[in-house]
């Protein structure tokens, strides 16, 4: 990440009615001060919540969200 850049994650709109997932926060919001942290490893996570009463799996690259950077 650049300074004076965000990231944005967002849920992919088809998540609860094809997958029953939905991203807990609505969106995440990732400060720059993310990037080059020891305690995260540069790796990006999103907490997902399975709103239905089946198990959901899902396959090794299941696209979930979207990511958006921008400059403020």
């Amino acid at each position: 990440m650049q300074s004076g850049e965000v990231l944005y994650l967002y849920d992919r709109s088809s998540n609860p009615r094809k997958k029953g997932l939905v991203l807990i926060n609505s969106v995440g919001v990732i400060d720059g001060d993310y990037y080059g942290n020891p305690g995260n490893e540069g790796h990006i996570f999103a907490q997902m919540q399975n709103i239905t009463d089946q198990e959901v799996v899902l396959k090794w690259v299941t696209a979930l969200c979207r990511l958006f950077s921008h400059h403020f």
